[in-house]
């Protein structure tokens, strides 16, 4: 058994990974010292008995000093650091090995520079030398990290088909996630006005909440904003949708399409490098062809059936990629 801890500034579906992790992994213990943040506030629950919970507050030099006090009290053999910003730390951190997860690295934003762009990537390239494993959550993530000569690379997540199909109710379009510049909700109420106009009686969703500006702009478009709501009250209403759209611009893997999926909720997601090599998207790179493709499902809903992770084969690759790490390190440490 290892002792690992996860480690990350950011919240929402970077902290749901980590729970599905520690869940899915029980031969190992997992911990996770996080930043406290609002957005995040409801989204990040108490302990329980796969995952023990940290906070920190302030920036990441001081998640790094919250480390070390852990550390010299629970001695971890690995610290997984989770997004592009708390992985720029993997270089201070020494009496551990190291695994990392971008879940989008920052180099895809697109509210940057080019010239950004360029320094993140490089800064990116650095740091695999600092890397012990890499843990991809898509395979644009698995490709890039494979191309930097990092052999201790996976891919998180495999998926099987169950027969059970999903009947939709009504003409119901669901938006899900954080309400943020990410997420791009400005482009969501752009594709779900040009729908209006050529189907009625739309009933338009998003589960989440956010930034108070662009969830106003999400309601003056008569779009409701459940605020964020759990598990088991976001699965009640992509049961009851007809397709999730999805129009952010950058992404890990959305937490959002596993329970899509799990629903057998048809997905629509706006084209980005993180659908690469994803099978299961209605892909579209413009707003008249979300609205094409969207209308289409909407006349005949096709016939979706629920997709669900491979509990089994993401156990057993978690184990491994883990047990990896540490006897592959203790390997070049001993010769």
């Amino acid at each position: 058994m290892s002792r690992i801890l996860h480690l990350t500034e950011s919240g929402g579906g970077v902290v749901e990974v980590i729970k599905n992790i520690a869940e899915i992994d029980k031969k190992n213990k997992h911990s996770l010292l996080v930043r406290r943040r609002d957005f995040s506030s409801n989204s990040i629950n108490k302990s329980t008995d796969s995952l023990q919970i940290y906070f920190w507050e302030g920036n990441l030099f001081k998640g790094y000093l919250e480390y070390r006090k852990l550390s010299c009290r629970l001695n971890f053999d690995i610290v997984h650091f989770h997004s592009s910003r708390a992985g720029a730390l993997r270089f201070l951190f020494r009496g551990a090995y190291r695994a990392y997860s971008p879940h989008c690295f920052a180099f895809e934003r697109q509210d940057i520079s080019r010239h950004f762009k360029r320094i993140y990537e490089l800064i990116e390239r650095k740091l695999l030398h600092h890397t012990d494993g890499f843990l991809a959550v898509n395979e644009f993530e698995l490709s890039w990290a494979l191309q930097g000569n990092q052999n201790m690379a996976l891919s998180l997540y495999e998926y099987v088909e169950e027969s059970k199909s999903r009947n939709a109710v009504e003409k119901c379009i669901i938006g899900l996630g954080r309400i943020c510049v990410q997420k791009n909700p400005n482009r969501f109420i752009e594709i779900v006005n040009a729908l209006r106009k050529e189907s009625k009686n739309i009933k338009v969703i998003w589960i989440g909440d956010g930034d108070e500006d662009l969830t106003k702009n999400l309601l003056d478009n008569e779009i409701t904003v459940t605020g964020w709501i759990d598990s088991e009250g976001v699965d009640s209403y992509l049961e009851k949708g007809s397709i999730l759209l999805h129009t952010a611009t950058w992404e890990g893997m959305p937490i959002v399409f596993y329970e899509a999926w799990s629903c057998g909720l048809p997905i629509f997601a706006l084209g980005a490098s993180y659908l690469e090599g994803i099978s299961r998207v209605n892909v579209f790179n413009s707003d008249a062809e979300a609205v094409e493709k969207i209308l289409a499902e909407l006349r005949e809903p096709s016939i979706n059936q629920n997709f669900v992770i491979d509990r089994g084969s993401a156990e057993s690759n978690l184990q491994k990629f883990y047990a990896d790490i540490v006897n592959v390190g203790r390997g070049v440490a001993s010769a």
